[in-house]
């Protein structure tokens, strides 16, 4: 039997297709006035170029990469918008994961996101052995995007983070048995209240090996016996370019370009949702697992690099020069769709429906 086109039950399975995000082509800002414009060309250059070369490091393990497809502008606008607003141009598809989960044989996609990624989606949809389903709208927990699920084999870890921990306990309860569970029926389902982004806060890298920030702390209970290589600090956590600039609030900067009063207004005033904050973002545990001897990294951690090498695998460092505009680490910008994996169980002794609130 032939593996679904849609397979992914870990992170550390053998990767054969993988999604990697795009920015749009530098003349959707041509409507802009030149000085922000001119910025969004040198955004979008460094952007690419690292994405390709991103893209080429994957190519080199053998594995097949979809990127998102932009056209024309007019399918990037808000519908109550036109191009020359620039409050409606949409953001573009960097960071997939965001917005899409893989899990098993079943891919969840956001519609009003589909656009870019459409072929994708048909040939995925054509396929017997795979499911594509639109979003499942959530009133009270959160949403259901690979940023905010760690896949585990059986296991699979949601972070909850729209409900107060404690409280509403009846309603995330009600909602998690009519709209989720049924989809993940042969998974083992934990509950996380973490504050969303969960795929940033700790990786699990393979069996038995987890890469740990001070964004959560249940790993004994979630992970007993368990390695763990612990990264002390954000990257950027000291970094204050672009926190005294006027107009800049503190969250982006882009070298050479963040003291470009009339780009930073742009932002806050248009783009806001575009960006994160980067000096909260721990880049190294935003990692992709190629296989179980070689992992995807940006920048560079020596002290991680090194530790990894004990556990017999290879940090691959590659560049992201924009990651303090984008915000994003290489798991958020790629989602892997087929790895040569199954779902496997590595808590045997665990009941069947386990419900952890951290």
């Amino acid at each position: 039997m032939s593996t679904p086109l849609v397979n992914s039950f870990t992170n550390w399975g053998k990767l054969k297709e993988v999604w990697l995000g795009d920015v749009y082509p530098s003349h959707f800002y041509d409507h802009l006035e030149s000085q922000v414009r001119d910025v969004f060309y040198e955004l979008t250059e460094k952007t690419q170029a690292d994405l390709n070369t991103i893209q080429s490091k994957l190519q080199e393990f053998g594995v097949d990469v979809v990127r998102p497809e932009y056209h024309k502008i007019d399918d990037f606008i808000s519908p109550d918008g036109h191009p020359h607003h620039p409050t409606t141009l949409l953001k573009p598809q960097i960071t997939p994961r965001d917005h899409f989960l893989a899990h098993g044989n079943k891919l969840f996609y956001p519609e009003w996101m589909a656009q870019a990624w459409q072929p994708a989606l048909d040939r995925y949809a054509a396929d017997a052995g795979s499911q594509v389903i639109p979003e499942i709208r959530l009133e009270h927990l959160g949403s259901l995007s690979g940023a905010n699920t760690v896949r585990v084999g059986k296991d699979l870890y949601l972070d909850v983070f729209h409900v107060q921990r404690n409280s509403q306990i009846d309603l995330l309860q009600q909602e998690f048995d009519q709209k989720i569970k049924p989809y993940f029926a042969d998974s083992r389902l934990h509950l996380l209240n973490n504050g969303g982004h969960v795929d940033a806060c700790f990786a699990a890298i393979k069996p038995g090996l987890l890469l740990t920030s001070r964004y959560f702390s249940d790993y004994d209970r979630t992970f007993p016996g368990w390695e763990q290589i612990n990264i002390a600090k954000p990257e950027f956590s000291n970094n204050q370019h672009g926190r005294n600039t006027p107009g800049a609030n503190g969250k982006f900067w882009l070298a050479g370009a963040s003291n470009n009063q009339a780009f930073n207004d742009h932002v806050i005033k248009h783009a806001l949702d575009w960006v994160g904050n980067y000096t909260e973002t721990y880049f190294e545990v935003n990692c992709l697992v190629v296989d179980e001897k070689n992992v995807l990294m940006l920048g560079e951690n020596e002290a991680v690099f090194r530790a990894l090498e004990k556990f017999g695998i290879t940090a691959h460092s590659l560049p992201f020069r924009t990651r303090t505009f984008w915000d994003g680490g290489l798991h958020c910008l790629t989602l892997d769709i087929r790895r040569e994996d199954s779902p496997v169980d590595l808590f045997p002794s665990r009941d069947q429906s386990v419900y952890y609130y951290s």
